[in-house]
């Protein structure tokens, strides 16, 4: 245990703060620490409580005026079965990325994955007519995006403007890329992305640190999330709606 927790310390203090700085030296790496539950809770995309929340790996900084702030977390509920003994259950594990914005709008935009497409087929057309945490269905102009992800909002054209066509896209491109469940959330004048996976950051223990597969996949992951706020900063004009 300590062999590989000393393994793990010295990857983070020297691979990946290496990796971050290649995208910007002003970005802080903080090893132990973890976006805040207060945050998580914020964003409504997952509505059950937990009863364990746990994460590492904070990356925060400011790209084209834009703050952000993200990091692993896993947060867990747990049940008793007939015999008293306890079971715990994944609610999220992944990467959960935070970023703020300067212009003010009103309401809450939540994406999911296409999850009743998939598993529900002729029946998910009757599922998107049913109130989504109090929110309304929202049908998007692009098939592509329509197939992975489906849209629950407070206001349709409120949807439509923070959802521009190049955002969709980039969205798209990713979850293609990456082939992981992907969520987003808009809602009190901030964003919020939870991206489904393993950890970003932790060394591959049974593998060669020089496994270019995996050094590939942890920059992809940071670099979409990179690309991302820069976007967003493009589009921050869409959020004057008051």
């Amino acid at each position: 245990y300590f062999v590989v927790k000393g393994y793990k310390d010295e990857f983070k203090r020297n691979v990946v703060k290496t990796l971050i700085n290649l995208f910007d030296k002003n970005l802080v790496y903080i090893p132990q620490a973890f976006i805040s539950p207060s945050k998580y809770e914020l964003s409504a995309l997952f509505d059950r409580k937990y009863d364990k929340y746990e994460g590492e790996d904070l990356v925060k900084g400011e790209i084209d005026n834009v703050k952000f702030e993200f990091s692993d977390i896993h947060t867990q509920y747990k049940t008793k079965d007939s015999k008293g003994k306890t079971h715990w259950h994944t609610i999220f594990k992944g990467t959960f990325f935070v970023s703020e914005f300067n212009k003010n709008f009103k309401g809450s935009v939540l994406v999911y994955p296409d999850y009743t497409e998939k598993f529900f087929g002729y029946l998910a057309n009757s599922l998107q007519k049913i109130n989504f945490n109090n929110l309304e269905f929202v049908k998007m102009d692009s098939p592509a995006f329509e197939k992975e992800f489906k849209v629950y909002a407070s206001d349709q054209i409120l949807a439509r403007y923070i959802l521009s066509n190049s955002l969709m896209e980039k969205i798209v491109k990713f979850k293609n890329l990456i082939n992981k469940p992907l969520y987003f959330s808009f809602r009190h004048n901030m964003m919020f992305v939870a991206i489904s996976g393993n950890n970003n950051f932790e060394p591959p223990i049974f593998r060669s640190v020089y496994d270019y597969d995996y050094v590939i996949e942890m920059l992809r992951n940071f670099y979409f999330i990179i690309t991302l706020t820069r976007q967003l900063s493009l589009n921050r004009k869409i959020w004057k709606l008051e």
